[in-house]
């Protein structure tokens, strides 16, 4: 199956908001298969002793990377940076922008849970799974597709870069 990208935003929209779920499913499936291959084994499959600590530890500092990764990824600077490249095709820079930004924010969501999932398999703390489970829970509910987002992100272009339509919905 081939992704196909679509030049109408509403498209996107809509294109989007299944991914951004599909992403969010994976986490109880991670939750499951984590859980249900360390109940198989008596012990870890690896035991970590002090070793487990210097994990906890790369995993607090991949967090902080992540949280300024989705703060330096914003809509604006894609715009920005897209209007000098293409200006000839405003609604389509700012459609590209959001769905850039969208997936980027997702798939970072996604990764605490992926290390947490490793981490727990490794020791066998159910507190190594669940805390960067629920801290990718709280980044995918707070990083969803909303419709408000796309309408404040395009009157935001729409105001600052000529011939971009103000409403996503009614694009040129």
């Amino acid at each position: 199956m081939q992704l196909e990208f679509s030049d109408d935003p509403v498209k996107a929209f809509k294109q989007l908001r299944v991914f951004h779920f599909a992403l969010a499913a994976a986490v109880p499936i991670m939750v499951y298969a984590a859980e249900i291959t360390v109940s198989q084994n008596d012990a870890p499959i690896v035991d970590l002793e002090g070793f487990a600590w210097a994990l906890r530890l790369f995993l607090a500092g991949h967090a902080f990377q992540i949280v300024i990764l989705m703060v330096w990824i914003n809509e604006r600077r894609l715009v920005a940076k897209g209007m000098k490249v293409e200006p000839r095709k405003p609604d389509l820079v700012v459609k590209n922008a959001m769905e850039a930004t969208q997936v980027m924010r997702s798939a970072l969501s996604l990764a605490p849970a992926t290390l947490g999932m490793l981490l727990f398999m490794l020791s066998g703390e159910r507190l190594d799974l669940y805390v960067p489970v629920s801290a990718s829970v709280l980044l995918l509910t707070l990083t969803r597709v909303t419709r408000k987002h796309w309408e404040e992100t395009y009157a935001m272009a729409s105001r600052e870069y000529p011939g971009v339509s103000p409403s996503p919905w009614t694009t040129a």
